[in-house]
């Protein structure tokens, strides 16, 4: 018996954009459960735009990654949305930057596991995708995020690295490319490198490449 022939990436992303359109998922839908510092911010604009969290369920949905990157956690509710959507998850490496707003992982890894089951590998690093032993915790991902808002040079540094990391046929999503100069970086690397994409209307401006 042969394998059902792969989609190619366009098809992919116009499955994608079809299933946005729809605003058919919500947040209260995937994020139900999951723990807030302030449980108010359920009825912020950003938490209840289709366009914004329930984008990576879709991703999650339509790519159906395995071994997933985060650069930018938070409290892991885009990763827990897209986990939402996925079949298979394996594992779940988790990269953020030390600042004054980010106190503990533990909220995040609690709202991921709560998504993906409790038995999912979740590791985060406090740090830089630069630090010693990332990359060779990496290696091999199918699929990279980018949530954070970057831009000019440390957003093409972080897109270059999560590339060299992600196998072949995996995916690299950047959200927050419209602030600054990010759409353009993020259509500058895809163009360098080649690299198939397709940009999405979220609520902040989100990009898909293909390795």
């Amino acid at each position: 018996m042969t394998e059902p022939a792969k989609l190619s990436f366009e098809s992919l992303a116009s499955d994608l954009s079809a299933r946005l359109a729809t605003q058919s998922v919500t947040s209260s839908v995937l994020l139900g459960g999951a723990r807030l510092i302030d449980e108010s911010s359920r009825l912020s604009g950003q938490y209840q735009d289709p366009n914004y969290l329930p984008f990576y369920y879709h991703v999650g949905r339509v790519f159906d990654p395995r071994k997933l990157l985060c650069v930018g956690l938070d409290l892991g509710l885009q990763v827990s949305c897209l986990l939402k959507g996925c079949s298979q998850p394996e594992s779940v490496f988790c990269i953020q930057e030390k600042s004054d707003s980010f106190y503990s992982p533990r909220l995040a890894i609690s709202n991921i596991r709560a998504s993906a089951g409790r038995r999912l590998p979740v590791a985060v690093h406090v740090g830089g995708l630069n630090d010693p032993g990332v990359f060779e915790s990496c290696i091999g991902i199918d699929s990279a995020l980018v949530t954070g808002e970057m831009a000019g040079d440390p957003l093409m540094e972080s897109m270059s690295l999560c590339w060299s990391m992600l196998s072949d046929g995996g995916i690299l999503c950047v959200d927050r490319l419209s602030w600054k100069d990010s759409e353009d970086v993020f259509r500058d690397f895809c163009r360098s490198r080649g690299a198939s994409s397709a940009f999405f209307g979220t609520r902040y401006g989100s990009g898909i490449a293909s390795r």
